[in-house]
């Protein structure tokens, strides 16, 4: 985050100069024009700067993850090309949430919570200072537990026994 980045524009117009080249921005559900009527619009003139074949961004931030579609109009009709644009953000401290205490035979469900990083984290849960197998029946120090763990969304649910 923070740094510079060159998105190619591979769309051509054919023979001369095209009569109408623009780039716009697809993300978070918005679409905004990034290049129009021959100049930067008013959210990137400060931090990006256009060249017939590229656009160069300033400065990213986790705002300007996104799709970028160079559309050129010219003698051979429409083209266009898409660039996806991947912010990496690394993540901050998780945050454990496990229950003060649970019953025995009792299901118990542990989070752990991230929302900084990009693309989004995978999560590992320890115990004893062992990693826990995703499938406690793939490991023989584990295979008599009773628990599913999703790395993805960070949570650990131990089942009733």
């Amino acid at each position: 985050m923070g740094g510079a980045v060159s998105l190619p524009c591979t769309a051509r117009s054919g023979q001369g100069t095209p009569s109408r080249l623009e780039w716009r921005f697809q993300g978070s559900g918005t679409t905004d024009f990034v290049y129009y009527g021959d100049k930067l619009t008013d959210r990137y003139k400060d931090r990006a700067k256009f060249y017939p074949n590229e656009l160069y961004l300033e400065s990213v931030t986790r705002k300007d993850m996104g799709a970028y579609t160079c559309q050129v109009v010219g003698n051979n009709g429409l083209t266009e090309n898409t660039v996806r644009l991947i912010v990496q953000v690394p993540p901050s401290k998780p945050l454990a949430q496990v229950p003060s205490s649970v019953t025995i035979g009792n299901r118990a469900v542990l989070t752990c919570v991230e929302t900084d990083g990009s693309p989004p984290p995978t999560f590992k849960w320890f115990k004893n200072d062992m990693v826990m197998p995703e499938d406690p029946k793939t490991n023989t120090l584990f295979k008599n537990s009773s628990y599913t763990l999703d790395p993805k969304s960070g949570v650990l649910v131990r089942s009733q026994a």
